[in-house]
């Protein structure tokens, strides 16, 4: 997946990730790709799905790559 995620001027990407607080996190402008691989998403069908916003669960991010 792709996407943006929004934090506050002079957050790290890895203070809001680790903050126990939040068990979630919004991401924009999601691109999904080798979607066959996704099967909570259910989107067998498409070899790319947008999303404007979704709704992540921090536990089940494995890795993160800024740009």
């Amino acid at each position: 997946m792709v996407g943006n995620l929004h934090i506050n001027p002079g957050e790290r990407i890895i203070d809001r990730i680790n903050d126990p607080k939040e068990i979630f996190v919004v991401v924009t402008e999601s691109q999904f790709h080798n979607i066959g691989l996704v099967h909570s998403f259910k989107m067998y069908n498409d070899m790319i799905k947008k999303n404007k916003m979704i709704i992540l669960n921090k536990s089940s991010i494995k890795w993160i790559e800024e740009a």
